[in-house]
């Protein structure tokens, strides 16, 4: 049976040392940092600065398909994300992920807004979305609503493409991130006619009654190709808890928000997992930040780690800021 695997996105953001250091505050995580005493990395995953998709997702990915982790072509994200929503999942399909969302456009860049804060309500969600399934009826790609606002999209043509992921675009110049548009001309001839329909929605009217940003963009992110095997990916799914706790703060750069996630993060499932080791259950734990991740195991206690510990917190060596600082 699968280790039981937790995984924190987001556990650190650039800028969160500057902002511990000018306010004089401390991230307050006192069962992590008991944790980290017990456990080690048994594996990092350390991601190039154009890799497409968030550390998370890419250690996701190894984790559940290892044997393609060095392939030419990405395994698809969105692929185990129909997995793990109890999907039929073959070898060679294509998936994407997509998420209704805001292009801030400037003359100096184009920026993505995070699609889960645009505030779109149930009702034009699904409008939208029938919408969409009705202007691509011929496309042969079917979309499928997820729970959480956005779109499993499955058609045979998205089998191979390689695009970047809401979570590395949020907030920068998208334009830096866009794969080459021969790749993806299909995509980006169905994009053109998305941008037409929803410039005439009603959905957008509303919301410019409302003063908020029209839904201008739908992200496609991961796509990719399905590895041979995908029951076994399915497998290992089922023993990952995902928590998101930390993702909108960090995206927004509110860092005071994002340390009490932080905190309620840790006083919940830190002392948990707390528990658990001390118990000598199995636990995994994967922490990842906008560059790279890790995955801890537990580690033999001993005498002499005991005393390094008792040692490091005595020359107040923070474990908690130095592993982050890693992220």
């Amino acid at each position: 049976m699968p280790t039981p695997l937790t995984v924190v996105p987001f556990a650190a953001v650039a800028g969160m040392a500057e902002f511990f250091s000018a306010t004089g505050a401390a991230l307050q995580v006192p069962n992590l940092q008991q944790l980290l005493n017990l456990l080690k990395p048994a594996r990092w995953f350390l991601l190039p600065q154009e890799a497409p998709l968030a550390p998370h997702e890419q250690a996701l990915l190894e984790l559940a398909w290892p044997d393609h982790a060095h392939a030419a072509a990405p395994a698809s994200f969105a692929a185990l994300t129909a997995l793990r929503h109890g999907m039929t999942v073959a070898e060679g399909d294509g998936w994407a992920l997509v998420a209704p969302s805001h292009l801030h456009i400037t003359t100096d860049s184009i920026a993505l807004h995070d699609p889960a804060a645009l505030q779109l309500a149930p009702v034009h969600n699904a409008a939208l979305r029938e919408a969409l399934a009705a202007l691509w009826a011929e496309e042969g790609l079917t979309l499928h609503p997820l729970p959480d606002g956005r779109w499993l999209a499955s058609a045979d043509w998205l089998a191979g493409l390689c695009t970047p992921s809401a979570d590395r675009a949020v907030s920068q110049d998208v334009r830096t991130l866009m794969p080459e548009l021969g790749a993806t001309r299909h995509l980006q001839r169905l994009q053109t006619e998305a941008q037409m329909l929803l410039h005439e929605h009603p959905v957008n009217d509303e919301r410019a009654a409302q003063r908020l940003p029209p839904v201008n963009v739908l992200w496609f992110s991961g796509t990719g190709v399905v590895p041979n095997a995908p029951e076994t990916a399915l497998a290992t799914l089922r023993h990952v808890d995902l928590e998101p706790g930390l993702r909108g703060a960090a995206l927004a750069g509110d860092f005071q928000s994002w340390a009490s996630a932080w905190r309620q993060w840790d006083a919940s499932s830190g002392a948990r997992l707390l528990q658990a080791v001390r118990a000598g259950e199995p636990i995994a734990l994967l922490l990842a930040g906008e560059r790279n991740a890790v995955l801890l195991q537990p580690r033999k206690a001993s005498p002499l780690r005991l005393w390094r510990a008792h040692w490091q917190r005595w020359r107040g060596i923070d474990p908690v800021t130095t592993l982050l600082s890693a992220l």
